[in-house]
């Protein structure tokens, strides 16, 4: 890959993993693909999967229990590091993406993250 590969953001994909089952999660993920210029993310509801895993390095459990993007050079991301990805992609929320990038920050949103999985497991 050449620096203009990287650079070129465009051509570039996010595959999104989410769970569909869960109500709050699809929501959030309908109010995404409704951004403008999304059209090259892929999203997948891992709520419809019958294999064991989603891909060769993500279990469907763990897909279901945790939210996964894997950016376009194949790296496997989840949790506040996932949604940072997630958010540079749309020009909307590349400035919440770039923040939640900042060491501080991450540590911030990863540990609110946590509490969301906690009251989420709770709840089902």
């Amino acid at each position: 890959m050449s620096a203009n590969d990287i650079s070129d953001t465009k051509d570039q994909t996010l595959t999104v993993y989410y769970d569909g089952s869960c109500p709050v999660c699809s929501r959030e993920i309908n109010w995404y693909k409704n951004r403008r210029a999304t059209e090259t993310i892929t999203w997948q509801d891992v709520s419809k999967e019958n294999d064991s895993h989603v891909a060769c390095d993500l279990q469907t459990n763990q897909a279901m229990e945790r939210f996964h993007v894997r950016r376009s050079d194949g790296t496997l991301v989840s949790g506040a590091a996932a949604f940072s990805e997630l958010w540079s992609s749309i020009p909307a929320l590349k400035v919440i993406g770039f923040v939640t990038k900042l060491p501080v920050v991450r540590s911030i949103a990863e540990a609110a993250y946590k509490v969301f999985l906690y009251f989420r497991s709770r709840r089902q």
